[in-house]
């Protein structure tokens, strides 16, 4: 009797485990998408002119451009700054680099399994447009692709022509702390391509 007991308890334990981590991960998904909707909120408040508009009221953060890569169906926003709690929710410039279409380096982080994942088929010649926080369009064309390791790192911030750097972790597919990363360099082309 005792036996039965113990099943039907450690049953129901697990049961209720399971709901629990259910309800978590359609919690996440949920959040996912609530953000995403009212990122792109912001986002066009940004574009009719409002400054640093925030996508909700305790955000850290703010749209500064619109990436968008036809070739691989990406359309994201990249934010300012690139903490952790800001690449939660997309890709964030860090804040001592240029500004998109400046002279210098945009340096553009985000993790390797979400808002970057697609960086891992990039190639040498891809066109990336990105459209500014004043709804200027351009286009950056991908000269180099790098893998370093995260503790030697070298990015110029200087440039003679506008340049976009997209840093994630590396390798794309690993479950660890990762200690390498993977750049994509991008320069500003004169051609123009809607977006």
């Amino acid at each position: 009797m005792k036996t039965r007991k113990a099943i039907k308890i450690c049953a129901v334990i697990l049961f209720l485990a399971g709901l629990a981590i259910t309800f978590k991960g359609g919690y996440i998904h949920a959040k996912a998408v609530v953000a995403q909707i009212l990122l792109k909120h912001a986002w066009q408040k940004t574009l009719n002119g409002q400054q640093q508009v925030r996508p909700w009221p305790w955000a850290d953060t703010w749209p500064i451009a619109r990436l968008n890569v036809p070739r691989y169906g990406i359309e994201q926003i990249i934010l300012e700054g690139d903490t952790g709690n800001v690449l939660a929710f997309g890709p964030g410039r860090m804040l001592w680099s240029a500004k998109p279409g400046q002279t210098g380096n945009t340096i553009i982080s985000g993790h390797r399994d979400t808002s970057f994942k697609f960086l891992e088929n990039v190639k040498v010649g891809d066109h990336l447009h990105i459209q500014t926080n004043k709804g200027k369009k351009l286009t950056y064309v991908v000269r180099e692709l790098i893998i370093q390791e995260a503790t030697n790192i070298t990015l110029p911030l200087e440039t003679e022509i506008p340049t976009m750097t997209f840093i994630t972790c590396y390798p794309f597919r690993g479950i660890r702390n990762a200690t390498s990363r993977f750049l994509v360099s991008a320069v500003l082309i004169d051609e123009k391509v809607p977006i």
